[in-house]
């Protein structure tokens, strides 16, 4: 009796939580996606090219990341290709080291120049790195 009390709200709320989930599961990655992550990518090799002639030591670092980015970028390229699916979390650390990458180029004095567009960055983190900067 007890276990009926107890386990029939247990069951509706699994249930609910299980369906809840569906959706973000259901997210796929997408062509457009990976395209943009590819063109994040070029844009910041070219600022690390541009970056070279300031600290080619970091300049080389940093390539040698972008060039991994890449690879990981058409690997997934060719995983839609094939129908194969892509976990969520493998594009999205893709994109995060390459968001990390822009960061650190655009952390160099002078660095406006050189700043990549920004195509992966939500606007409530854009709000924040300028809330940032007037602060300083």
């Amino acid at each position: 009796m007890a276990l009926m009390r107890f386990g029939s709200p247990l069951i509706v709320a699994l249930t609910l939580a299980a369906g809840s989930a569906s959706p973000a599961a259901a997210q796929s990655i997408t062509p457009t996606d990976v395209q943009r992550l590819q063109d994040s990518i070029y844009d910041a090799s070219r600022a690390v090219g541009q970056l070279r002639s300031r600290d080619a030591n970091e300049a080389s670092q940093l390539q040698a990341e972008l060039d991994d980015a890449s690879d990981e970028a058409i690997y997934l390229k060719v995983k839609l290709r094939k129908n194969e699916p892509i976990a969520r979390y493998e594009y999205a650390d893709v994109r995060d080291r390459v968001l990390s990458a822009n960061v650190y180029i655009s952390s160099f004095p002078g660095a406006e120049a050189l700043r990549p567009p920004a195509r992966f960055i939500p606007s409530w983190a854009i709000d924040r790195l300028s809330s940032r900067a007037e602060i300083s």
